[in-house]
C-alpha cells in the first residue's frame, strides 16, 4: 500500500496547480503565441497577460526566498 501524503506537499500541490490553472486561462492562446503575436504587435491582452505572469513568477520566488530565510533562522 501507499502511504498517505504529507500535508505540506498536498499543499504545496494545492497551490502549485491554481497558479497554473490562472495562468493558462489568462494567457491568451498560451506561450508561443503571446510571445510571437501579442508582444510585437502590442496587442493589450497579450501586454496584461504577459505581465501578470511576470509579476506572479516575482511573487513565487520572493515566497520562497522568505520561506527559506525563515526555517534557516530557525
Amino acid at each position: 500500500f501507499l502511504p498517505p501524503p504529507h500535508l505540506l506537499a498536498s499543499i504545496q500541490a494545492l497551490i502549485g496547480g491554481t497558479v497554473i490553472g490562472f495562468a493558462w486561462a489568462h494567457i491568451p492562446g498560451g506561450n508561443d503565441s503571446m510571445v510571437l503575436f501579442q508582444l510585437p504587435s502590442l496587442a493589450l491582452n497579450g501586454i496584461v497577460a504577459y505581465i501578470s505572469m511576470l509579476l506572479t513568477l516575482i511573487a513565487i520566488e520572493k515566497a520562497k526566498q522568505h520561506a527559506l530565510n525563515k526555517i534557516s533562522q530557525s
